[in-house]
């Protein structure tokens, strides 16, 4: 009888530090939750400004669109400013452009790109829709002053 009492005895101690072992690892991984995926990287193309054809006196202005292809990659780390200071990482130099026009951030709680204007006189666009704030998706088209940017989500 002693014996199968030690056995008892040995069984469920054993049950119990499993128990608050298991407990432990829990209450661990819930101060350290894992890490948030990485954002998908991404960039801007510079798609170009509309440049007058002709400026004769009493007629109507005509445009044609300018193409660069210019390519800004986006930082995951921080806000990419889009302005005329020089600071800015994407600089656009323009009368209806301001200093810091907009600013594109990765916002790991929404897990997205997003695009914000800073209060800017002339306004941003997205897809054609002026917007304060709004999430971007591969292949949106921003203007910023009359530049426009194709956003781009790399593969």
């Amino acid at each position: 009888m002693d014996v199968t009492l030690l056995a008892i005895r040995i069984f469920i101690v054993i049950v119990l530090y499993a128990f608050l072992g298991i407990v432990l690892v829990m209450l661990i991984r819930e101060q350290h939750p894992s890490q948030a995926p990485e954002p998908r990287a991404a960039s801007l193309v510079r798609l170009g400004q509309d440049e007058p054809v002709s400026q004769d006196a009493g007629t109507t202005v005509a445009y044609k669109p300018v193409f660069t292809s210019e390519r800004h990659r986006l930082a995951s780390h921080g806000p990419t400013w889009i302005g005329r200071d020089p600071n800015c990482a994407v600089r656009v130099n323009g009368e209806f452009v301001s200093t810091r026009h907009a600013h594109i951030d990765w916002r790991g709680d929404k897990q997205a790109w997003w695009i914000e204007d800073n209060t800017s006189r002339n306004g941003t666009l997205v897809n054609g829709q002026r917007i304060m704030r709004s999430e971007l998706q591969h292949a949106d088209i921003i203007s910023i002053g009359g530049v426009q940017f194709r956003f781009e989500l790399e593969r």
